[in-house]
């Protein structure tokens, strides 16, 4: 027994009878108690083993109630069941999760067709890793592709990837899907694919009517380079050929006439390719080390700072910046040093501002000629570092007295194929 002194406000127990407050639990009932439930490994890796044959977690508790022998041997409740596959779907929806965390400031969406029996439209969204493949943050498949269906997609990828808008979102000239992004992304830029619309100005110029050309320029902020010049876009943001490579990705493991339980079981396949190809991208990047071509420490120095495919295109600049640059004009200041780099390439003339207190480079083409800046700066090394000082030197460690471990074979990353590059293409890189 409980009550109240009004004198303190505290509550004091005044009388207290062991026992139970409540009536006991038959045996015939026990197993519905939570310390008799309890869900063991073999429980979860059958429901794991059923949802990627699209068993829910109902039948899944039926089928080992015929297994245990009666619902009173299982050791589980069917609310246990659906509360661990619901867990199970969080925790495969998480890699795309963390992937959209990690690369998700640039998002590239565009729908494809001809995936399943049921004509629904397959909408991936795409963005590219740390290795400069694509990724896949989420997919969805729409029956319709109005304003209001594409909105609804925005909404639950907003939903799943906790609200984090990207940077920005391209996508091709859709009405619906234009109205759409402004509806759900409120902070995201949106930007149409470049080479759609350069493909559409080559096969429509020179006609009387221009009318599509007067819609373009209405449109202008949506596509053209110079409103998207200062956002970080991961070199996806100028067409939606990332989202066409994905789709070929998919069609790999897609069937016209499939139905939607098979079209997800290879999606899944798919998605652990994808993963598999991008762990296997983390282990040669961390334990093996390309090759320099120069002696310059500059070169050294990137090999420590990038991972491979940045590192390959890096050396490319660094190669360009030496052959196809020169120095014309120079002059020199307390602490700027302008320099003008002439690019027999281009057969033009740029300035290149060096700030020797911060060390900073301002030009207004970045690239090969701010590396030659930096190069005719750093030079070459004072000596030649052999494969081993550098492997020492990158490692942190010296080699032991005995070597059992031989040197790692030089890393041959291809990346992705590419197609042949028509003159077309060359001409919309240019503008």
């Amino acid at each position: 027994m409980i009550k109240l002194m009004f004198q303190s406000g505290k509550y004091v127990i005044c009388q207290f009878r062991e026992g139970h407050n409540h009536t006991l639990v038959l045996v015939k009932n026990r197993e519905f108690q939570k310390l008799s439930r309890n869900l063991t490994l073999y429980h979860k890796q059958t429901i794991i083993n059923h949802s990627k044959i699209n068993i829910g977690a109902l039948k899944t508790y039926r089928i080992c109630k015929k297994v245990a022998n009666g619902y009173e041997n299982v050791g589980a409740s069917l609310l246990d069941f659906k509360n661990f596959q619901r867990e199970v779907k969080l925790f495969i929806d998480a890699h795309g999760k963390s992937a959209y965390l990690a690369f998700g400031d640039g998002v590239s969406f565009y729908p494809t067709y001809g995936t399943n029996k049921y004509y629904m439209v397959f909408t991936p969204f795409t963005g590219i890793d740390n290795h400069k493949k694509s990724v896949t943050f989420a997919c969805a498949l729409l029956s319709n592709e109005d304003e209001e269906s594409f909105v609804w997609v925005f909404e639950k990828f907003m939903d799943a990837m906790g609200r984090k808008e990207p940077q920005i979102i391209i996508t091709d000239q859709d009405p619906a899907i234009r109205n759409a992004v402004p509806t759900v992304f409120k902070t995201a830029r949106h930007r149409f694919c470049l080479w759609h619309i350069m493909n559409k100005v080559i096969n429509e110029f020179g006609l009387d009517d221009n009318r599509w050309l007067s819609t373009m320029f209405d449109i202008k902020e949506y596509w053209i380079p110079a409103y998207f010049r200062y956002m970080s876009m991961g070199n996806i943001m100028i067409t939606t050929q990332r989202s066409e490579s994905e789709n070929s990705f998919f069609k790999k493991f897609e069937n016209h006439y499939g139905t939607l339980v098979e079209f997800w079981l290879r999606y899944e396949s798919a998605m652990d390719q994808q993963r598999h190809t991008h762990k296997r991208l983390e282990m040669e990047s961390n334990n093996s080390v390309p090759k320099t071509v120069t002696p310059l420490s500059l070169e050294s120095h990137a090999l420590t700072v990038y991972i491979h495919e940045v590192f390959y295109e890096i050396q490319e600049e660094i190669k360009l910046s030496m052959c196809g640059c020169g120095i014309v004009g120079y002059n020199k200041s307390t602490s700027l040093e302008m320099t003008a780099i002439e690019d027999s390439e281009r057969k033009k003339t740029f300035v290149v501002q060096y700030n020797a207190l911060t060390s900073d480079v301002l030009c207004t083409w970045i690239c090969k000629r701010v590396l030659r800046e930096f190069k005719d700066k750093v030079g070459p090394t004072d000596e030649k570092i052999s494969k081993l000082q550098e492997m020492e030197m990158l490692i942190g460690c010296s080699t032991p007295g005995e070597v059992r471990i031989l040197h790692p074979r030089h890393s041959k990353n291809k990346g992705s194929g590419k197609r042949i590059v028509t003159s077309k293409n060359k001409a919309i890189e240019k503008v």
